[in-house]
């Protein structure tokens, strides 16, 4: 009874907010308590068989009409999610699960599954592909969701619709702490400071990653102690790099190494998330983590599997003796190395909150290469993914 009252004071709050000029976007991202993410473009959602629908007289969350939209197209919202998988055991359990809308501006609705799969609402709650003559790209108010049959259209009528979060009301309170625990397993836990080792010259081991007591299915990234190197730690097995010449460099299997500064977290479970083809750089990628992500514990772990036309790594490699008082001496020494036409895995760190701690103070992340040979491994400078190619995990919730 606590969870229903909880869940329906939550309707009506979200319900009494309207939302003014937002943001249109491109993307549709479903998450939650579902088997695999999956993220909607214009022209997956513009795909699908559309209905027509009557003229639909818009209203404000007051009841008071604002206008009236005409030539009105739509993809029933239920065949969208028909193929998505629910973590659902049971049929019964489907009665459990309700669905949050988010909209660019942070405007909330929610619908329980029954709503959409079960009544006549869902045969009246449409996105919109079509609109007073503008098709779905051209539309202000994309990605737009209206429910056509509520006495007051403007309640649920969501403009700039971003994410669908799929949730369970009643869960065990055994499920609920198991879950909690391994999200504590998957939080990246920090040691040392980058600031600490470009301005203040601490280049000695803060950790050495052969005491780390539990390996198994650890991830990592970070620094050789001194500048010497670059680590990486991939489900269980530890990678050290180190420069050989201006053109070569030394992989090796071992967890006998010291970092200045260091983050890992022992993760066994990751979830695939869609990436759109168009994501093939840091920057794209890096945008795309923070735009699709708004709900995710952060910072966050990620890694991604990909064919690269060409990535750009270096090496860390000062000089014995070098005295490090800001960025450009903790570089000196420091070699890059081209990677064309590869298989290659990345393992990074995002956190909107860790610039110069974990991240340089002009992006959100940290990113770790290795190829799949396992011959060469270093920080990621630049990227281009192959399309099609890309396959982008993030730990399980």
């Amino acid at each position: 009874m606590r969870n229903i009252l909880l869940l329906t004071a939550i309707l009506i709050s979200m319900s009494l907010s309207g939302q003014e000029k937002v943001n249109p976007t491109d993307t549709l991202k479903i998450s939650g308590r579902i088997k695999n993410e999956k993220i909607f473009t214009l022209s997956d959602l513009d795909a699908y068989p559309k209905n027509n629908i009557e003229d639909l007289v818009i209203t404000n969350p007051k009841g008071e009409t604002k206008g009236t939209a005409k030539n009105i197209k739509g993809v029933l919202l239920k065949t969208v999610l028909e193929k998505i998988e629910l973590q659902a055991d049971k049929p019964k359990e489907l009665n459990e699960f309700y669905f949050v809308f988010i909209a660019s501006d942070g405007y909330k609705v929610v619908f329980s599954w029954n709503e959409i799969f079960n009544t006549e609402t869902g045969n009246n709650l449409y996105i919109i592909t079509e609109m007073d003559g503008k098709k779905i790209k051209e539309m202000d108010q994309r990605i737009l969701l209206a429910a056509t049959r509520d006495f007051i259209t403007g309640r649920r009528y969501i403009k700039g619709l971003q994410n669908i979060i799929i949730e369970q009301t009643l869960e065990s309170g055994v499920k609920k702490t198991k879950q909690k625990n391994k999200w504590l397993d998957a939080s990246p836990k920090i040691t040392g400071a980058m600031k600490n080792v470009m301005w203040k010259g601490q280049l000695y081991g803060t950790i050495d990653i052969d005491t780390i007591a539990n390996k198994k299915h650890i991830y990592g990234l970070g620094p050789v102690e001194y500048l010497s190197g670059e680590i990486m730690l991939v489900d269980g097995k530890g990678f050290k790099s180190a420069v050989v010449s201006d053109s070569t460099m030394l992989v090796t299997e071992t967890f006998a190494v010291k970092a200045p500064f260091f983050a890992y977290a022992n993760i066994e479970n990751w979830t695939e998330t869609a990436i759109p083809d168009s994501i093939s750089t840091i920057p794209q990628l890096e945008s795309f983590l923070d735009l699709t992500t708004k709900n995710y514990p952060r910072p966050f772990f990620f890694k991604l599997n990909a064919a690269v036309d060409n990535a750009v790594i270096h090496v860390v490699n000062l000089p014995k003796g070098t005295k490090v008082a800001s960025p450009d001496d903790a570089h000196k020494g420091q070699r890059t190395f081209n990677i064309k036409n590869r298989t290659v895995q990345l393992f990074g760190f995002f956190s909107t909150e860790h610039q110069a701690v974990f991240t340089h103070h002009n992006t959100y992340v940290h990113i770790h290469l290795i190829t799949d040979d396992k011959q060469k491994m270093g920080h990621l400078d630049s990227l281009k993914i192959k399309k099609g190619t890309a396959k982008l995990f993030l730990p399980a919730q």
